[in-house]
This record gives C-alpha cells, structure tokens and sequence, in this order.
C-alpha cells in the first residue's frame, strides 16, 4: 500500500496524534483531547488537538467509528466530512449521541471517530443544452434534489394556535436545512426601533398597525426579501397570522408555497405556555382566552389577527396533544408525506 506524507501540528502539548490501528487500516483513528458529555440527542464538537497539511489533489474525510455507533449510537454528522487541502485549522468531530435516553461520556484520549485520505479531482463544467439520456432523474427522491423542481424555492409557511408547537416543527425544519424565518421577529425587531414593550399585546396591535398601513402582505413580503437575499431554495415561514400573507406567498412565480397548521386543545396550551414561561406570554387563564381569541381573529379587522381563517386554509392540518417526542414522530412522518408531494 502507498503512502502520502501529510504534515501534522500538534495545538495541544497532550494532543494525541492520528494512528492506524492495525496495518493495512483505511482509517487512523483521532482522539479526543478534552473529557465531554453529549446528551441524548445532543451533537456536540469535540476537539482533538491537532491541525494537519493536506497536499494539492487530496482531501481528508472525517468517518464514524462503526463501535460507537453500533454500541452507542454515537456518530460523526456528515460523515464523511471533507477537510479541504487549504484548511489549516483544527481537526474538529461533530459527535451525535442519536440515543433517546442515554448520554455518552467521551473520555480523554479516546476514539472518537476516524480520518481516512482521499484522491480529489476538480470539476470542470461544460454548459450544455442537452444531456444524453437515463432513466434515472425522472422525478423521486435522490435523482433531482430535495424539493427542487423547476428551479423553484420551497416555501412552509406555519400556522397555527398559540402555544401550539409550531416551534417544534420549527426546529424540525431547521435539521433538514430550511432557512428558518419569523414573522413575529420581524414585528419585534421593528418594534424595538420605536422603544415598544415587548408584550404579546403590544405585538400584536404593532403588526396591526404594519398591515394597515402596508397591506395585509406586508410581513410576507418582508420575509420574501430575506428569502431572496439568502438566494435560498428552501424556508419555512413561522407566525402567519393573517390571511394576506398567504395570499402573497401563494402568488409568487418563483416560490412553491405549501402551508401548514397546528392546534392543541386550550388546556395542553395553556400548560405549555406556564411551563415555558415567556415574558411576552399571557400569565392566567383568563389573559390566555384572550389574547388567543384575539389570536385567532375575534372582534379584529381585515388587517388584523386572523389564525383561525388561516389555518382553514392550510394544506396540512397537525394535531398535537401529545408528548413533544410524539409530536416529533408526527412530524417525521408528515415531512415524508410532503416531501412526496412537492
């Protein structure tokens, strides 16, 4: 087996530096230089210590070490990563602990994953307008991209009862790369300009004020341009909350547009809202009935609040009145559904 020589710096005067294990091995195994916990479903960048010189036309990959994922459920995200040949910095591994209910300790000086050499050659694009002909690329999974068609962006746009879990699918979304954007930051980021309290109230009555004054679009149109300034191909919009921003997400050319609301009964809401316990939350239940009838449209203008209309007309319709594990499943399995659809 040839061999490559690759220059090595140690950061750390305790680093330990990449070895094989056995002769003839693929991969040296790299050692974690700190001792850290990684919580059940908690990803987690431990360092090794080491920075390393790659020669022109090879990359280095990052590679579980199939014990620990098979043993503990530990693994590199995006494995392989690439280290390209100009990187100078040091070798980090993003651990997963994929286990629900038990952390993992990494002990210093253990194995925490491996680097493996790799040929690389660049590509050299030739634009053409017409490629020779396979049956694979004909539309599914895996052949033209996630959600990519016809050039168009994905846009989620998020609905729904307040306390209801729309972070959740949130967050969700955020794993799988969506560019994740808020109305109501949006609100609270003009708000701040102007010295306003930061309450649910004074929120609401502030995008009140935004939509008379700007349309019923205007909050989506701002969060189009944050879209178009990523120049990003998928995104999910959170906080609609008016039936004009929906009208102004469904109406662009370039964006695929797919709404989505979630509900629980008032009293799961209600509990969620005293447990997470933000500022801007109602605090009793009378201040909850409320602010959510407000929520969803009551006694307010056709500029004003309007989730209820909203959430009629979502193309998907999530209930979630179970524990957030539960919801997650829920979520996974409508995400497969969708992903099929678009």
């Amino acid at each position: 087996m040839s061999s490559v020589k690759i220059k090595v710096k140690k950061l750390h005067e305790e680093a330990i530096l990449p070895r094989y294990a056995h002769e003839g091995d693929s991969g040296m195994d790299i050692f974690a230089l700190e001792e850290t916990i990684i919580n059940p479903l908690e990803r987690k960048i431990v360092r090794t210590g080491i920075s390393v010189e790659i020669p022109n036309g090879y990359e280095v990959q990052f590679r579980s070490k199939s014990g620990l994922a098979a043993n503990y459920g530990v693994v590199i995200l995006n494995s392989p990563g690439t280290i390209d040949s100009t990187y100078r910095g040091e070798l980090l591994a993003i651990l997963y602990n994929s286990d629900k209910n038990k952390p993992y300790k990494v002990e210093k000086y253990s194995k925490v994953g491996q680097i493996v050499l790799k040929k690389v050659e660049q590509i050299e694009l030739e634009e053409t307008k017409n490629l020779s002909y396979s049956s694979r690329g004909i539309g599914g999974l895996g052949s033209t991209g996630l959600f990519i068609k016809d050039e168009k962006s994905i846009i989620l746009g998020l609905t729904g009862s307040i306390a209801s879990g729309k972070d959740v699918i949130s967050e969700y979304l955020k794993e799988k790369e969506f560019l994740y954007i808020s109305l109501s930051s949006i609100i609270r980021n003009m708000a701040s300009k102007y010295d306003i309290e930061i309450t649910r109230k004074n929120l609401q009555d502030f995008g009140n004020k935004l939509r008379e004054q700007h349309g019923s679009g205007y909050l989506a149109e701002e969060a189009l341009k944050i879209i178009k300034e990523n120049n990003c191909k998928k995104a999910v919009i959170d906080g609609i909350r008016n039936p004009g921003e929906i009208e102004v997400l469904k109406n662009q050319n370039n964006f695929q547009f797919t709404l989505i609301s979630v509900d629980s009964s008032l009293e799961t809401r209600y509990q969620r809202l005293l447990i997470r316990n933000k500022p801007s939350d109602p605090k009793t239940w009378q201040e909850f009935i409320k602010a959510d009838e407000r929520d969803k449209g009551r006694g307010e203008s056709e500029t004003g609040q309007g989730v209820a209309k909203c959430m009629d007309s979502a193309d998907f319709k999530l209930i979630n009145e179970k524990d957030i594990e539960s919801f997650k499943v829920q979520i996974g399995e409508f995400y497969n559904k969708i992903n099929k659809k678009l």
